[in-house]
């Protein structure tokens, strides 16, 4: 997946991580 501004849950936050769904990010901390 791609790791820019804008996920696929519609958070526009920097991300390094695979773009997941919302129900899986908020099990799965960001590192």
């Amino acid at each position: 997946m791609q790791g820019t501004t804008l996920t696929m849950s519609g958070h526009g936050e920097p991300l390094d991580v695979p773009d997941v769904d919302p129900a899986t990010a908020e099990l799965m901390p960001l590192q």
